[in-house]
């Protein structure tokens, strides 16, 4: 048996130590906890980077406009007292049809014109507000004017190499063409005429006389539609 004295000894010992162990494995625990919430508090902010970076990668995507390609019929159609740029007067019916199918799309009506039986002009093909005048005495239509009104589709944003085109001002009517301008009096509205050498002369209607108002039709060819 031992002495008395060192079984005091060892209790004290023991004693001491006891709350020192207990002290390591609350530490430890601690630390697991501390760890794991260091661990949640970081992966937070990393998520929140990456939700930010998709949605604003998405929002770039969706609001990229596509590049559009300029229209070739506004370097090829020109209108003017000769013809219309890439087709002139004088060229066969056929050819100037199947053109401007090509550049505008195909017409809208293509039809005889039976209330000018013994004139220059015997059909009259529509693309839009643009109108094509085929005829000939010979008996082999060919392009023999042109006319343009109001419309939609790419024949509305036809205009001169001037500039001018329906909805222009008559300041920039005598702007593009100055001395060569000549005002008329039609019987249902003003117009104006280009002087130009033949085959035809470039002309139109205007809605009054004053330098605000506007074209509102054009046209141009030598042909007629008398007897």
């Amino acid at each position: 048996m031992a002495p008395p004295a060192r079984v005091a000894v060892v209790a004290l010992i023991l004693a001491v130590l006891a709350p020192a162990c207990s002290g390591d494995g609350s530490g430890s625990d601690g630390a697991a906890a501390s760890s794991s919430t260091t661990s949640t508090a970081r992966a937070s902010p990393t998520s929140t980077f990456a939700l930010t970076t998709s949605t604003s990668t998405s929002t770039s995507t969706s609001t990229e406009e596509p590049s559009s390609a300029a229209p070739a019929v506004a370097s090829e159609l020109v209108l003017g007292p000769e013809g219309l740029g890439a087709v002139a007067f004088g060229d066969p019916a056929g050819e100037v049809v199947a053109e401007l199918a090509r550049l505008l799309g195909p017409p809208v009506d293509d039809a005889p014109l039976a209330s000018c039986p013994t004139g220059e002009v015997d059909r009259l093909v529509q693309f839009g507000g643009l109108t094509v005048l085929l005829g000939g005495p010979d008996g082999a239509p060919r392009f023999v004017g042109w006319d343009l009104e109001p419309g939609s589709g790419p024949a509305a944003s036809l205009v001169t190499a001037e500039g001018v085109g329906i909805g222009a001002t008559l300041a920039e009517l005598r702007a593009a063409y100055g001395s060569r301008l000549v005002l008329t009096e039609g019987p249902f509205a003003p117009g104006f005429e280009v002087g130009a050498r033949a085959p035809g002369r470039l002309s139109g209607t205007l809605t009054g006389t004053g330098a605000a108002d506007t074209v509102a039709t054009l046209s141009a060819g030598g042909a007629t539609c008398g007897g």
